[in-house]
């Protein structure tokens, strides 16, 4: 079997693979709490559902909304929905289509980084095998359509690194900025394109320094332009020139209330929460405010308590990076109810050892790719996981989903340390047997043992 026929045939055998499991866990979460329980499961599904009516419908109700969570998965369930009618069965079987392609695309991802089959193909069942990934596939959320759409603008990147092609370059930068309207949580990403160009030792396709960097800052300009250009909308409608207001929002709900409860006698973060509604009606007086004074209010309070106590947000930050890091899967006991017990062991056994686990070998997989040489392996999945990691520290209490991202680094870092580690356990058993001739003392061994 030649190299491409063997790449064909394990992507068409995970992706299988992945859309048994997809839809294996759908039915049985439809027979456990049905259609209808299913599709509203996570409380983020109103406001994408109201931003599919704002499309739909058109008028002034979801603007707010939009302005929050950004109009990409909104603009796909509407179009589901213009389709196929109200029912949500087609959004959820999208979200199955969406999540069984996402371990092909960290699969496409690591062969062409580190053009190892082996090592693509243990990543692409680490992803299709991740709890969190299933169960993301089987809710009406932005985060699994993300995931998929973010890898394949990863995919472009490295092969444009690998053809020198402008296109791929292009291409990579377009997705990247689809995949952030769909969920603003890759807003900065563009940052993160240019400055693999600058810090990657230069291929050979490439002519100089120069050339590589251009390459990348074209993705990162492509993206860039995206990014701004709702921003623009933002302002032209609301007179705030950001992507999105989610961000601060939570940023300010959870970190934020979080630090100054930590810090206050006999209260909790909902008791700051309801301290700092209160103070926000006194702000505004009798004055409804609009969207764009509740967003000015929100930011500068977060700045006035970060600016204030940097230390108690930053203890908070880290603390909630950790424990994004190591918690389980909490979604999948909800939709799978009947299975509860199980889910439970599941979770205690990865907050106890398998995501510490998990975190060293990824960390022995960026050791082994910078020995290696693999400069843009490690440098874009180091980076990669890293972003995906501590932009988690912003928010908590949503289980494996906030660092599900992280997942197209690290599933793709422990696969080549697993494959490393092989390698060097087979290498040093073959120099063993060398220096002490074990296969002759074994059979010297065998033969006193015979007589």
């Amino acid at each position: 079997m030649t190299d491409r026929k063997a790449i064909v045939y394990q992507i068409v055998s995970l992706w299988l693979i992945a859309l048994a499991l997809r839809v294996g866990h759908l039915l049985l979460s439809l027979s456990q709490i049905g259609l209808q329980r299913l599709s509203t499961l996570a409380p983020d599904t109103g406001a994408y559902r109201l931003v599919a009516e704002y499309f739909l419908s058109g008028g002034t109700v979801g603007e707010e909304t939009i302005f929050q969570v950004g109009p990409g998965y909104g603009l796909i369930l509407a179009a589901l929905e213009w389709l196929f009618g109200p029912d949500p069965l087609p959004t959820l079987v999208f979200s199955v289509f969406m999540g069984s392609l996402g371990p092909v695309l960290v699969y496409l991802l690591a062969y062409c980084l580190i053009r190892s089959r082996t090592v693509a193909l243990i990543t692409g069942i680490f992803v299709a095998l991740s709890t969190t990934s299933i169960s993301l596939s089987c809710m009406v959320l932005s985060d699994q359509p993300f995931f998929t759409i973010h890898a394949a603008a990863l995919v472009c990147f490295v092969l444009g690194f690998r053809t020198g092609k402008t296109s791929w370059f292009v291409a990579a930068g377009i997705i990247a900025g689809l995949a952030t309207l769909v969920r603003g949580t890759s807003q900065f990403w563009w940052f993160v394109f240019a400055l693999v160009g600058l810090v990657v030792p230069v291929p050979e396709r490439f002519p100089s320094r120069l050339a590589v960097v251009r390459k990348a800052c074209l993705t990162g300009g492509v993206m860039l332009i995206m990014v701004l250009t709702w921003s623009a909308r933002n302002y032209l409608e609301h007179d705030i020139f950001v992507f999105g207001g989610n961000g601060v929002s939570a940023a300010r709900a959870y970190s934020a209330a979080l630090a100054v409860a930590n810090h206050t006698e006999d209260a909790d973060i909902l008791d700051i929460r309801e301290r700092w509604v209160q103070e926000d009606r006194e702000y505004f007086g009798d004055h409804e405010p609009t969207m764009t004074e509740r967003y000015y209010r929100a930011r500068d309070h977060l700045w006035h308590t970060l600016t204030s106590h940097p230390d108690w947000f930053l203890e908070v930050f880290l603390s909630s990076v950790k424990g994004n890091v190591l918690t389980g899967n909490y979604m999948v006991r909800s939709q799978t109810p009947e299975f509860l017990p199980l889910w439970n062991r599941l979770n205690a056994i990865h907050g106890k050892w398998f995501a510490h686990l998990l975190f060293y070998t990824a960390l022995l997989g960026l050791v082994f790719l910078v020995a290696d040489r693999q400069h843009l392996a490690w440098i874009l999945l180091g980076l990669t996981y890293c972003y995906f990691t501590l932009i988690t520290g912003f928010s908590f209490w949503q289980g494996s989903r906030l660092h599900y991202p992280a997942t197209m680094a690290w599933a793709i870092l422990v696969s080549y340390a697993l494959c490393r580690l092989a390698f060097l356990s087979c290498s040093l058993i073959t120099l063993l047997n060398r220096k002490l001739d074990l296969s002759a003392r074994f059979r010297i061994l065998a033969r006193k043992s015979s007589r």
